[in-house]
């Protein structure tokens, strides 16, 4: 069985670490929650072309879930100077926050569901949060997750920050 996922390591580390969310009805998760220290996994080279690319418009990348994975990758090859949204269902799924917060020089945790989100989160999705307060510009936006995201921020961007570029990575 082939799986797509995206290194939260950078290419130069020694070791490869994925973010991988565990789900229960799916068919390699499950296998590999419960696989023994030491299993083997044949793995493929990269595939994908979603890669930072510098310029003078400032970055904002754009995560729902894992799809925060490669924006680590991204921090951890020395990548500076970014606004980072990472818009999840609870602040339990907000994958490497701590590491990543302290690096960006905006990090906006998004909490959709409105009954856990504490006060020190931004209550909405990661759509509302661009639509209501980043100010129009021109921007590098970099997008990572579900499908609906990249289309709506992808909407949102044509209309609120023209002459801005877009780089996507989408998954299920």
């Amino acid at each position: 069985m082939e799986r797509d996922y995206t290194p939260v390591s950078a290419p130069e580390d020694p070791e490869i670490a994925f973010c991988i969310r565990k789900v229960d009805s799916g068919i390699f998760t499950p296998l590999l929650s419960t696989a023994e220290i030491g299993t083997r996994f044949d793995i493929s080279m990269p595939e994908g072309y979603f890669t930072f690319k510098p310029s003078r418009r400032p970055p904002v990348f754009v995560a729902t879930g894992t799809g925060i994975a490669p924006f680590c990758s991204m921090v951890r090859s020395g990548v500076t100077g970014f606004t980072l949204l990472h818009g999840v269902d609870s602040p339990q799924d907000l994958y490497y926050q701590l590491k990543l917060e302290p690096v960006a020089d905006l990090y906006v945790a998004c909490i959709s569901s409105e009954h856990q989100s504490p006060s020190e989160y931004f209550r909405g999705r990661v759509t509302d949060y661009l639509k209501k307060h980043l100010p129009p510009a021109k921007y590098d936006f970099y997008l990572c997750g579900r499908r609906e995201m990249i289309r709506e921020v992808t909407w949102l961007v044509d209309e609120r920050f023209p002459g801005s570029l877009l780089y996507s990575e989408l998954f299920y």
